[in-house]
């Protein structure tokens, strides 16, 4: 990685990807002699790492997921929706948080 600059560097897409980085995202470099080591942050704190058993976790339940039909996509387009209809639990929390 070169540093810009500015300071910049960009993180690789692979590392990103895998750490569930996206644009905003904060996160903690620490020195360590000669190594920076970067961490995610949340709220300030860092990120803990998933366990091997959350980790296969998530894997089992992205394989029951399935993705939407064409004529899902068709018809949420209808009705003017990005995606699918929201349940009472995600419209309760979108409230809370104050989205439209």
């Amino acid at each position: 990685m070169t540093i810009r600059a500015k300071g910049q560097m960009t993180l690789p897409a692979v590392l990103r990807r895998r750490l569930g980085l996206k644009a905003g995202d904060q996160i903690l470099a620490r020195d360590e002699g000669r190594r920076v080591v970067l961490e995610p942050e949340a709220d300030g704190r860092p990120v803990a790492k998933p366990t091997a058993e959350q980790l296969r976790a998530q894997k089992e339940l992205a394989r029951t997921l399935r993705q939407p039909t064409e004529a899902e996509f068709r018809s949420w387009r209808r009705m003017k929706l990005a995606g699918p209809p929201l349940g009472a639990e995600e419209i309760a929390a979108a409230i809370a948080e104050g989205r439209e």
